[in-house]
């Protein structure tokens, strides 16, 4: 797998700033396998099939979601609440404004607001 950093841009954040995250906090380049840009929000089969992807991937353990705001960003929280694998997700503007201190809504069974770094090192 590519190294996060090899994304081009998120939310105006260039590559090399994530990367930059990545090293500041020592961390391996699996700790972080995607990041996501939900644009909008998409019909019930969609997100049927994203959770089916999800539980069969075996190369994909960690995940950030972005949306543009808030609405989005709960109900994929919902839709993606059972997936066996550790997704977080995000308003693209508080990740874009505090990059590791941005808040994550966790899919853990509590659902815990953690900050971007603490989601980082799990």
């Amino acid at each position: 797998m590519e190294r996060v950093a090899g994304l081009v841009e998120v939310d105006r954040r260039e590559p090399q700033q994530i990367e930059s995250c990545l090293d500041q906090l020592r961390m391996p380049d699996d700790n972080l396998d995607a990041i996501e840009f939900e644009r909008s929000l998409k019909g019930a089969g969609r997100y049927e099939e994203l959770r089916r992807v999800f539980n069969a991937e075996k190369s994909v353990d960690t995940v950030l979601y972005l949306t543009p705001n808030s609405e989005i960003l709960y109900l994929l929280a919902v839709e993606l609440r059972d997936v066996r694998k550790r997704i977080g997700f995000a308003l693209s503007k508080t990740f874009q404004a505090n990059l590791l201190e941005a808040d994550i809504l966790s899919n853990s069974s509590a659902g815990e607001v953690i900050s971007f770094r603490e989601f980082l090192l799990g």
